[in-house]
């Protein structure tokens, strides 16, 4: 069992360091230009225009406020509002029933990973001072002398691993130890030998160990919650790419009588996209 939240910081750090890298990946490919198609009926040759100026064109290009940034600028604000805040820059971009979803997501994770943070901290404390009250290393160092583990030339006379580490020393793993080893169960003030049963439910090393799995879920699903924050920033970082891009994608198709010398007369198509 593993207690302490610092593995599950460093994993989280990783995950939102990965969505700002997808922003800085992702607004490098961006890019305002387009595609351009064209076809030529009736003729092959070097075309020239029937009537100059004469084209019928459909076209789709969605006008952005004066305001806003333009190029790859659009892209670095909202994809990275969104790996800040989930939402953010789908809203300010303008897609607000886009962004509303994952915004409202992003807190209702936070609320449960600060109230999961918050239960572990609190069972964290109460089996300490559990341990504190009901196991000693002066009666582990009596009643070792009973078992097999008493080896007056080892150190703490304890010829056992891992070794006894006391709690000046390394608190995370003195207090792992203590309910997790048999050479370390006599430090017990319930424990008799050779009658104990260290999973009794009425035993205090048995009632210790329950407090740190307590202790350990809710630390573990803390982590879980850190995952999905992770995750869905990158979730909208993508998905504010996808939008702006398509926001300022300039669709059109154009369509122009045309003639074609030796070929006779026909229509040019473009469509850019």
């Amino acid at each position: 069992m593993s207690a302490g939240p610092t593995p599950r910081r460093c994993r989280a750090a990783f995950l939102f360091g990965a969505s700002l890298v997808s922003v800085a990946v992702l607004t490098s490919r961006a890019g305002a230009g387009g595609f351009s198609i064209q076809a030529a009926f009736s003729g092959a040759a070097a075309p020239v225009s029937l009537f100059p100026g004469g084209r019928l064109q459909l076209q789709e290009s969605p006008a952005a406020p004066a305001t806003a940034p333009s190029g790859r600028g659009r892209y670095a604000l909202s994809m990275g509002l969104s790996a800040l805040v989930p939402g953010t820059g789908e809203i300010v971009s303008g897609h607000f029933w886009n962004g509303i979803p994952l915004l409202a997501a992003d807190v209702a994770t936070w609320i449960g990973y600060f109230h999961y943070e918050d239960e572990g901290d609190q069972w964290k404390e109460t089996y300490e001072q559990f341990a504190d009250q009901h196991w000693t290393e002066a009666k582990w160092q009596d009643d070792l002398r009973q078992t097999t583990y008493y080896d007056t030339l080892s150190p703490y006379h304890c010829n056992c691993s891992p070794p006894y580490i006391p709690r000046e020393e390394d608190t995370r793993e003195y207090y792992e130890n203590l309910g997790k080893y048999e050479h370390f169960f006599p430090g017990w003030d319930d424990w008799q030998s050779p009658s104990y049963d260290p999973e009794n439910p009425a035993n205090h090393r048995r009632q210790y160990v329950d407090m740190r799995i307590a202790s350990n879920d809710n630390y573990d699903n803390a982590d879980a919650l850190l995952g999905v924050a992770a995750a869905t920033r990158i979730l909208s970082v993508i998905q504010s790419f996808w939008l702006v891009r398509r926001d300022s994608h300039r669709e059109s198709l154009s369509i122009e009588p045309m003639t074609f010398r030796g070929a006779g007369s026909g229509l040019r198509l473009k469509w850019s996209f």
